[in-house]
């Protein structure tokens, strides 16, 4: 599964994102890592399709610069003290993928108001 950044911005230099299952979990992170297990957000679960997973997604913590971590010439993501739990993040596809979207996008343009008003 992959799709490109919404907004066309980049990260470093990097668009693509991804979706895949590694070893023993499921990634989401940039394509060029697909298929790889390391990426922003990972899921330890065995599920066969990633709307299927039930495990709590864990992001990539504060060491998630694209340095290397000081002192280990490990990259960020790579060691399980790296992540901490993502309680909110889920997979959704058709009919609920479609409303959590549009969910995600009012409460977008909600936020972008109110920091406009705020003069931010």
């Amino acid at each position: 599964y992959e799709r490109l950044s919404p907004t066309g911005a980049t990260v470093g230099g990097k668009t693509a994102r991804a979706l895949w299952f590694a070893g023993d979990s499921w990634f989401v992170g940039y394509k060029e890592h697909a298929g790889q297990p390391r990426g922003i957000f990972h899921a330890r679960d065995g599920a066969l399709v990633p709307e299927a997973i039930g495990a709590t997604w864990l992001v990539a913590g504060a060491a998630a610069s694209k340095l290397r971590l000081p002192g280990t010439g490990l990259l960020p993501g790579t060691g399980p003290e790296d992540w901490v739990g993502a309680d909110d993040l889920a997979v959704t596809a058709g009919e609920a993928g479609k409303q959590a979207l549009s969910r995600f996008k009012a409460e977008q343009a909600l936020r972008s108001a109110a920091g406009r008003r705020m003069g931010l």
